[in-house]
């Protein structure tokens, strides 16, 4: 799968900045799932998109709700 994504380009052209995106991905995308609730807003909808320079989709909304905040046990430390 790695080798045909193609996002951030390749070879001498590829962008500076693939690292800090991929580390700013791993970190926002389960954040975002676990503090919020996401639904579809029309499951009937139609998606549709066109792939020119950027990809652009439309008919995709979303519904987001905040989770209920849960008081965390608070976890031991390897070393307790």
């Amino acid at each position: 799968m790695h080798r045909f994504f193609f996002a951030f380009g390749s070879g001498a052209r590829s962008c500076i900045g693939r690292n800090i995106s991929w580390m700013e991905m791993s970190k926002l995308i389960p954040t975002l799932f676990m503090r919020y609730d996401l639904t579809l807003a029309d499951a009937n909808a139609e998606l549709t998109e066109k792939c020119w320079w950027f990809v652009i989709q439309k008919g995709l909304y979303v519904n987001v709700r905040r989770r209920q905040e849960t008081k965390e046990v608070p976890r031991r430390a390897w070393f307790d």
